[in-house]
């Protein structure tokens, strides 16, 4: 009889153990983007690797909104154009890259070398995410 509780014990703890929680120490994570230059963006993509969000137009020194990733890494691939001509960060190794966690971040784009059509990042952390 003995065994028999503590076997229904173990099946009890481990079953409920097993719940999934709505958010996880690696995201959801708030993502907006802020351009760092002096010209529009036109329709700034982000893909973080696992999800694709447009989030449209940005104007110069301007920023988007925040739209929430289930996951995102401190370096996603950014697409945008500028007067006609498509930019981007290119696709980031992101191999051993850990999860940017739970909260508010900002990606901060800029041109870094012009004649190649070539953007740079850096991410911001802003605030903790609202739960």
């Amino acid at each position: 009889m003995r065994n028999i509780l503590v076997i229904l014990f173990a099946l009890s703890v481990a079953l409920s153990a097993c719940t999934k929680k709505s958010q996880t120490p690696d995201g959801p994570s708030d993502i907006r983007v802020r351009n760092l230059t002096t010209t529009n963006f036109v329709n700034v993509v982000v893909n973080t690797g696992n999800e694709t969000h447009n989030f449209g137009d940005i104007a110069a020194s301007g920023e988007s909104g925040y739209f929430r990733f289930e996951t995102a890494y401190p370096d996603s691939e950014i697409t945008l154009s500028i007067a006609g001509e498509e930019y981007t960060t290119g696709v980031p190794d992101n191999t051993y890259a850990v999860f940017l966690q739970q909260g508010k971040f900002t990606y901060e784009i800029w041109v870094s070398v012009p004649d190649q059509k070539k953007l740079d990042s850096r991410v911001i952390a802003d605030a903790p995410l609202d739960k």
